[in-house]
């Protein structure tokens, strides 16, 4: 059951927005999702991130993106 407390953020141009808690915490998802898929983008990796969740759970494109970030190839 998704909360009904509001929350709020400054918009563009310094406007105030409120979102729902569950429409916040989606827009945080969506944000991060897009993050990761630029740094992975950006450093030439063959993953892409679609379900946040799920994509990471295995590890794989997790150790990625630790290595775009650290510049280290782990071993």
């Amino acid at each position: 059951m998704l909360k009904t407390e509001l929350c709020c953020r400054k918009g563009p141009g310094g406007i105030d927005v409120l979102l729902k808690a569950g429409q916040h915490e989606r827009a945080q998802k969506n944000t991060f999702t897009k993050w990761i898929n630029y740094q992975l983008e950006t450093h030439s990796s063959s993953g892409q991130v679609k379900d946040l969740f799920e994509d990471l759970r295995d590890g794989v494109l997790l150790c990625h993106l630790v290595e775009v970030l650290t510049g280290e190839a782990l071993n």
